[in-house]
Parts: structure tokens; C-alpha cells; sequence
């Protein structure tokens, strides 16, 4: 499956949204149509026909408003009136940052492997 490098907005939400693919990976998959190696023509192709993860995502800018879906949801649908984050974007935040710290933890270790560092980090 093809992957691309983007840059793009991360949103307040959390959501980050694609304003620019800036190159494509091609994986050289005669079962993925977006490759160069798919037959072409392909009669009634059932192979893959979209991209897999970003290899990269590069910001380019930030802002603390929701992203179009978000703000459909939360402040014109359903979710309306409620007036908070909701608890899964919460949730997801405290998540992404936990994970952030505990990154940093592992790439201390990787560079000082005292064995105090390495018993610390093993009950996290």
C-alpha cells in the first residue's frame, strides 16, 4: 500500500487535516492501483485504491478551533450545547501526552543504561 508525506493543520480537536500531499511512496505493489507496478488497464479492479498511514506529517500550523467535523458535530449537531471538550477528545489528549513522556523515558534509557534508570522505568 502507498503512503504519503503531508503537511497539513493540527486542529484543537486533536485532528490533524491534510492541506498538502507533498510526495507519494510508491510500494511497488502490482495489487495496489496506486502503485506504478498495477496493471493498467485493470478491468473491474477490486485491488487497494487508497493510501495507507502518512510516512509524515508535518504542521504547518496550529489552531484551538475544532476541525470542520468536529464543529459540525459539537457546536451545530448533536453534541450542541454541551459546552466542554468532549471526554473522548480528553481522553485522547491525556493519552498522546502520557505516551509522549513515557517516549522520553525509553530514549533516556537508550542513551544512559545505569541499572537505577532501567529498574525506574521497568515498574512505570
Amino acid at each position: 500500500m502507498c503512503n504519503l508525506h503531508t503537511e497539513g493543520t493540527k486542529y484543537g480537536c486533536g485532528h490533524y487535516v491534510i492541506t498538502r500531499k507533498v510526495s507519494k511512496i510508491d510500494c511497488n505493489n502490482p495489487y495496489c492501483a496506486l502503485s506504478r507496478a498495477h496493471r493498467n488497464p485493470c478491468h473491474g479492479c477490486m485491488h487497494d485504491h487508497y493510501y495507507g498511514p502518512d510516512a509524515s506529517e508535518t504542521i504547518t500550523a496550529r489552531t484551538s478551533e475544532f476541525c470542520d467535523e468536529c464543529h459540525a458535530y459539537w457546536k451545530v449537531g448533536a453534541g450542541r450545547g454541551r459546552g466542554r471538550i468532549p471526554s473522548v477528545l480528553l481522553h485522547h489528549r491525556i493519552v498522546v501526552f502520557l505516551f509522549a513522556v513515557l517516549n522520553s523515558l525509553l530514549l533516556i534509557a537508550a542513551f544512559d543504561t545505569s541499572d537505577a534508570l532501567l529498574h525506574m522505568l521497568a515498574h512505570v
